[in-house]
């Protein structure tokens, strides 16, 4: 699995891809390298990220899903959101995963985008937003309560009908 982070103030990378042609290019280098799976995202979700909107979100990630869609057709392509129409969009652009931070919980309504569309969808455990994150830290048994809170989030998913 290759990453492929769209966003100006990426923790990993430090949003050095701009644009759709550098996209590409760091997707033909992943695929060379042996990912056989592409995860997208077009919204920071580091310690403190801003929220972006929407329409910024598809301004970023669609003109790159489009263009490596089209230009590796073989490759699988997750799209890392956890809004709903992003997600829609995204599928209908080509994408063959979703991958939520937030398993569902700032937008109950992707999971019924994963389930319409039936594709996978990753549920990631995280405690609030970004900007409150950092204080959502208290955990009774680490371990017990992530896989707890996993559960929920699988049961919520299914109960979507993913």
């Amino acid at each position: 699995m290759g990453v492929i982070n769209l966003t100006p103030d990426s923790f990993s990378d430090g949003g050095r891809i701009k644009g759709a042609g550098q996209a590409l290019a760091l997707a033909r280098r992943l695929v060379a390298q042996g990912a056989t799976l592409l995860d997208l995202g077009a919204q920071s979700t580091r310690p403190g990220a801003e929220d972006i909107g929407v329409g910024t979100e598809l301004a970023r990630l669609l003109p790159a899903l489009e263009l490596i869609r089209a230009a590796l057709p073989q490759v699988l392509l997750s799209i890392d959101t956890y809004r709903a129409p992003v997600a829609a969009a995204a599928l209908e652009a080509g994408a063959d995963w979703l991958n939520d931070v937030s398993a569902g919980r700032m937008d109950p309504k992707l999971l019924g985008v994963a389930a319409g569309w039936g594709c996978p969808l990753v549920l990631m455990h995280s405690r609030g937003t970004s900007r409150s994150m950092d204080s959502l830290t208290a955990y009774g048994d680490l371990v017990d309560d992530v896989i707890g809170e996993l559960q929920e989030a699988s049961g919520r998913a299914r109960a979507a009908g993913v």
